[in-house]
């Protein structure tokens, strides 16, 4: 069977078909809660990094991106975009710094008895970006990492630091100095709703999950008919993109126009970001788990990294012309 770019293989027997399947709310949580645990396990090592010591008035220089910058030495003419789109726009004056570096003073021990947030923290700014060598020569941008993660864990009891995090917080600093990239991410928490991704039982990641296969039903059903034809569940694919805003995937260097787009168009232009990988399988496939494994390389295995990054560019841009119907933003339960 072939439908535009994939071809499903249905001489399978049904025995061997890999299916995942939610049933009951019950069952619905505890399945998430083990994609979760997939997604944190690829972070999960037992090298210890011994954590320097870090101040909250180091403010040494460290951009790494290569962006046009005129309007402030504190971020690049790309961010200045992206800040008038936030209500957080003045993030740059004194008054947002003080308060960032205030956060900064706060004693971790008496937010996190355990410490086991802070060791987390310290644990996954080494697994950030690992393949971008730049991001790891600069060892600033380390502990500035750890800086924006610990203030925004004492900014936000609630739900602290969560995996994936670290990703998001990285790009900002390719971009920007520290405080701009902890407001940029509480702009992102509280104007974009992330927060109900990392919220207890993760009432944002099943919203989303429902508005994606809404879509695919609704306005791809062809490639919804192949996904039901060998057992391809949304959730397995999404868990991953949701969580890091699929900065644990783009290569760093080509993520500030998903990041435009998901600032301008919010929650849209992510699900037009999710067609536009969709659209770009092709071969054939008579598992789950092979679609999968393509949707998350965003690439087939033997592209050179070169060509690899050209079809993220490809995703990205055709993401831009995709038409989502607006109403599949009604759909929050």
């Amino acid at each position: 069977m072939e439908i535009n770019n994939i071809s499903i293989n249905s001489n399978k027997s049904e025995q061997s078909r890999k299916v995942y399947v939610l049933t009951s709310t019950q069952e619905q949580t505890s399945n998430l809660s083990t994609l979760w645990e997939s997604f944190i396990s690829k972070f999960k090592s037992d090298d210890i990094v011994e954590p320097k010591v870090l101040e909250p008035q180091d403010t040494i220089k460290t951009q790494l991106c290569k962006c046009k910058k005129g309007k402030s030495k504190n971020y690049c003419d790309n961010i200045y975009e992206i800040l008038q789109m936030t209500k957080n726009n003045n993030s740059n004056d004194k008054r947002s710094k003080e308060l960032y570096q205030n956060l900064l003073k706060i004693n971790d021990n008496s937010l996190d008895i355990n410490g086991e947030n802070i060791r987390q923290i310290r644990k996954d700014t080494t697994r950030t970006y690992p393949a971008t060598i730049t991001f790891h020569q600069k060892d600033k941008i380390l502990k500035k990492l750890e800086n924006v993660l610990r203030a925004f864990s004492n900014y936000d009891n609630t739900i602290k630091y969560c995996q994936g995090m670290n990703f998001i917080v990285g790009f900002f600093l390719y971009h920007c100095e520290e405080h701009i990239a902890f407001w940029l991410f509480v702009s992102l928490i509280e104007e974009y709703d992330l927060r109900s991704l990392f919220m207890e039982n993760f009432p944002g990641l099943k919203i989303h999950i429902k508005r994606l296969e809404y879509i695919l039903k609704n306005e791809y059903p062809s490639y919804w008919e192949n996904f039901e034809t060998i057992g391809v569940k949304v959730e397995i694919f999404m868990v991953e993109w949701l969580f890091s805003l699929f900065s644990s995937l783009i290569p760093l260097e080509l993520q500030m126009d998903f990041y435009k787009g998901f600032f301008s168009h919010g929650w849209i232009f992510f699900y037009k970001m999710c067609i536009s990988c969709i659209l770009n399988l092709k071969g054939e496939f008579s598992e789950a788990d092979e679609i999968y494994i393509a949707l998350k390389n965003g690439k087939n295995e033997d592209d050179k990294e070169e060509e690899g990054k050209n079809v993220w560019k490809k995703i990205i841009q055709r993401a831009y012309s995709i038409n989502i119907k607006a109403d599949v933003m009604s759909i929050n339960k």
